[in-house]
């Protein structure tokens, strides 16, 4: 996109301002003023956003102007599955029995020790 012409660019970026907005590097290139100034133009023009914006090189050829991966992972989503934070049945009985172990140690030094004194 670098190569294109300035009112190429001016054009591209007017219409993909909702994009430009998610893009860092893309923010960057619009710190160029010469670019600025030819947005400007198209404002002043009273141009309407279109958000459908293709540029004419990639006219009839949309599928260009996305990269091999990007395209790949839009056709072919690979669901990612959520971490298990389900208990397994041993770590549940494993606790159950250590709370069995510490209420009865609890049961018998309050009650049971006490009573024998």
């Amino acid at each position: 996109m670098l190569d294109w012409s300035l009112q190429r660019r001016a054009q591209w970026y007017y219409h993909n301002q909702a994009l430009v907005a998610q893009n860092a590097t893309m923010q960057a290139q619009m710190q160029n003023a010469e670019l600025q100034a030819e947005i400007a133009k198209l404002k002043s023009g009273a141009v309407a956003i279109n958000a459908d914006y293709i540029d004419p090189e990639f006219e009839g050829k949309e599928d260009l102007m996305y990269s091999d991966d990007f395209v790949n992972a839009a056709y072919n989503p690979s669901i990612t599955q959520p971490p298990d934070t389900q208990m397994s049945c041993g770590k549940m009985m494993l606790i159950f029995l250590a709370c069995l172990v510490l209420g009865g140690l609890l049961i018998y030094s309050v009650f049971i020790r006490n009573w024998k004194e």
